[in-house]
């Protein structure tokens, strides 16, 4: 598990810095050594959120990503699950922030489903959290419409399966909303 927390520990770092290097290094080459660092931490079907937008990054881009800057900041690392499935073997979701946030608040964002591939750490799928009914699966005690009970939506990679109990539970900062908390401190 020490592995899977200072891997975890270790992408928020380069995804932060990468965030930044988006609105601030002018540089594309500078900045694309970012983002090929990033990748890194992605199996091949994934791709790092922090893109460049289309239409390039010009003089104009830089000076309106100044008010963005402000709200970057490095992911919450919450909580990591261990479980072992019989098709997948061993993975581990991770409970995350977004990476773009306003405030001090730290909630539930997104897991990051992680793998080890042939010898390496690797995020091989993304769900966020459903913000209709804020990951519980349910609206007014029934079932969330939106996410269809599941309380996250798939935003990526692979899709995981309906998951038993989980064999290992690292629990690293308690989050802020009273629901995810619950959620939290529940195994």
């Amino acid at each position: 598990m020490d592995q899977v927390v200072n891997f975890m520990r270790d992408f928020i770092s380069a995804e932060y810095k990468t965030q930044r290097a988006l609105y601030t290094e002018q540089d594309d080459a500078a900045f694309q050594t970012h983002l090929d660092n990033l990748q890194d931490f992605y199996a091949p079907a994934m791709e790092p959120e922090v893109r460049p937008p289309f239409a390039g990054r010009d003089a104009a881009y830089f000076a309106a990503a100044k008010d963005t800057l402000d709200t970057v900041q490095p992911r919450v690392l919450f909580q990591i699950k261990h479980y072992k499935h019989p098709k997948l073997g061993d993975f581990y979701r991770i409970y995350v922030t977004d990476k773009i946030r306003v405030g001090k608040k730290a909630t539930y964002f997104a897991n990051l489903y992680v793998m080890d591939k042939k010898g390496k750490l690797q995020i091989t799928a993304k769900y966020i959290i459903c913000l209709d009914c804020e990951g519980t699966g349910k609206i007014n005690d029934k079932r969330c419409p939106e996410c269809k009970g599941k309380g996250w939506e798939h935003f990526g990679g692979i899709k995981i399966p309906v998951l038993a109990a989980p064999i290992e539970v690292r629990k690293l900062h308690k989050p802020d909303n009273p629901v995810h908390l619950a959620e939290y401190e529940a195994e």
